[in-house]
């Protein structure tokens, strides 16, 4: 090649979770491929292309990185977060816009999958029903569900767009993101990142109190609780408590899920969080009216 993308390459290699040993196993010897990463060595076409395989990254996608930077994922899925947090409807149709000319131009999976993202965010603000295509949903789908190893660009944007899927989908990518995303789960911020996921996914599977308990509530739940959390991650071991308090709920232990719920409503009121504690109060006499109403 005649120019050097190790720095690159490094930055795609340590978001996906793979070490220096895992990715060159079987392809290139690990002082090659370390020394290709300080773009200290070159390396043929036909090695890269294994190795971008390995990562499921296409060269487009890896060409794009390259052109934007490494991290440029992160400040993408951070600028389109802020801007539906104002309700910026024209900033995020010109990030639609920039990701859609991306996609014409060079066919990256990842614009597509974030014009899809985004159209969800503008769906939101404007309060209007999916304007996503059945064809969008399935490439979404496809896209994830083939990725080998989830990292934070994956987990991110499922994340994002789990509320579009059809809950079979929603499953079985859940299910794909918990396994696939071992490797992530020891880095930084990688086990708060597929917490989240699982969260999100257990507010899917018991959010809708006038249902029965979904039958794979309690697999995803148990998921949740191996996570190891470490003590700083005060929001997601709260947000897991008040999950369990709910599928309590839902199974018909009312008194143990209500007990759970408002021992998590206290600590935040301990913590003088007191919106937090009135969100979550609201929503748990919501969760005990509809069982209520449901019984009669």
């Amino acid at each position: 090649m005649l120019e050097s993308y190790g720095s690159t390459f490094r930055e795609i290699r340590k978001q996906k979770g793979f070490t220096l040993q895992e990715l060159a196993e079987g392809i290139v010897s690990v002082s090659f491929l370390s020394k290709f990463e300080r773009d200290q060595s070159e390396i043929s076409l036909s090695l890269f292309k294994l190795l971008l395989s390995r990562l499921a990254v296409s060269f487009d996608e890896f060409f794009y990185l390259h052109n934007e930077n490494a991290d440029h994922f992160e400040k993408f899925f951070k600028r389109i977060q802020e801007a539906y947090l104002e309700e910026d409807v024209s900033f995020l149709e010109q990030m639609k816009y920039k990701q859609l000319s991306i996609w014409k131009n060079t066919k990256a999976r990842t614009a597509r999958c974030n014009v899809i993202a985004i159209e969800r965010l503008i769906d939101l603000i404007k309060k209007q029903t999916i304007s996503s295509s059945d064809e969008d949903i399935q490439f979404l789908y496809d896209f994830l569900f083939n990725v080998e190893v989830w990292g934070k660009y994956e987990l991110l944007l499922y994340n994002l767009t789990m509320h579009l899927l059809p809950i079979e989908m929603v499953i079985t990518l859940s299910r794909t993101a918990y396994k696939k995303s071992a490797r992530y789960q020891g880095m930084k911020n990688g086990k708060q990142m597929v917490a989240t996921v699982l969260l999100n996914t257990m507010v899917t599977l018991t959010g809708i109190p006038n249902q029965t308990v979904h039958p794979y509530a309690e697999e995803f739940l148990n998921y949740l609780e191996q996570i190891n959390l470490d003590d700083v991650d005060i929001a997601e071991k709260l947000s897991r408590k008040s999950v369990r308090g709910y599928y309590e709920l839902k199974t018909g232990n009312i008194s143990k899920g209500e007990e759970i719920i408002r021992a998590v409503i206290s600590f935040y009121r301990t913590l003088e969080s007191h919106q937090l504690a009135d969100k979550e109060e609201k929503y748990l006499e919501f969760y005990l009216n509809h069982i209520k109403l449901r019984k009669k």
